[in-house]
């Protein structure tokens, strides 16, 4: 905002906040109002911040009224549940053969939805920033996924409930969690593709994967308070990932005591 505003002191700026129904859109409007870091304090024009609870596979504006466009660590989720299992893990990276194919084909329909959807939001010369987790090619060992590690920490932790008799092992066998890592190729393929709906619709400034830092580990390093960074790193995986845990593994699964423990005791 403070760019847009050394630019265009004065222009009224309108901001529409996308996410599910289910997203705490009441604490959205609270740190716009009460943060000493909203854009809303940045000086200059009127700034008019909204709301539209709905899925990014949809429109999400007046066709043709976005300038810019940003998604941030979203479009890596998919639309629906994966239409394939991964036999002892949960992460789609680790398929192979034909499930990896049909899991492949749905991701790429999925974010082909997305940038359809973007480019009926944006206005002509509109940008559009997406920020995404993503992948590296095989190397000589196994791709480079972000997270893998971590995924498969969760899976076993699932599976260790399974052995103790409180979740049911068929939920957990076909329980994949939805997220699809992509690769540059994989994110720009759509648009030069023959026959997708999206060709001709964005012109790619920068594609790129990046390292990320890791602010929880870092400043476990920093201060050696183990207690501070486990709670620190629980609450941040519970943030991204409870929702489809509890909804697509532990709610059909759990066997003994109730859904709430059961969350509770897998993270």
């Amino acid at each position: 905002m403070g760019a847009l505003r050394r630019r265009t002191a004065d222009t009224t700026v309108v901001t529409v906040h996308n996410d599910l129904p289910t997203n705490d859109f009441n604490a959205l409007f609270r740190n716009l109002l009460d943060r000493e870091d909203s854009y809303l304090r940045v000086p200059g024009g009127r700034v008019l911040p909204m709301a539209w609870a709905t899925s990014f596979y949809e429109p999400v504006v007046v066709s043709g009224s976005a300038q810019l466009g940003v998604s941030f660590s979203a479009a890596h989720w998919l639309r629906k549940e994966p239409a394939a299992t991964v036999p002892g893990s949960f992460l789609i990276a680790d398929a192979t053969g034909e499930a990896r194919e049909v899991l492949a084909r749905q991701a790429d329909t999925d974010w082909t939805r997305f940038l359809a959807m973007r480019a009926s939001d944006l206005a002509a010369g509109g940008v559009l920033f997406v920020q995404m987790i993503g992948s590296l090619p095989p190397d000589s060992h196994e791709q480079k996924v972000t997270a893998r590690k971590f995924i498969r920490a969760m899976y076993d932790v699932a599976n260790g409930m399974v052995g103790e008799g409180r979740l049911r092992q068929e939920s957990l066998r076909h329980y994949v969690f939805p997220t699809y890592l992509r690769t540059v190729a994989e994110a720009t393929a759509p648009l030069d593709r023959a026959g997708s709906p999206v060709v001709g619709s964005f012109s790619v400034d920068v594609a790129q994967v990046d390292e990320v830092p890791k602010p929880y580990f870092e400043t476990y390093v920093k201060t050696g308070d183990g207690r501070a960074y486990a709670k620190d790193y629980v609450a941040f995986v519970r943030a991204f990932s409870e929702s489809t845990i509890r909804k697509g593994l532990l709610a059909p699964a759990v066997l003994g005591g109730s859904l709430d423990a059961a969350v509770d005791d897998f993270d």
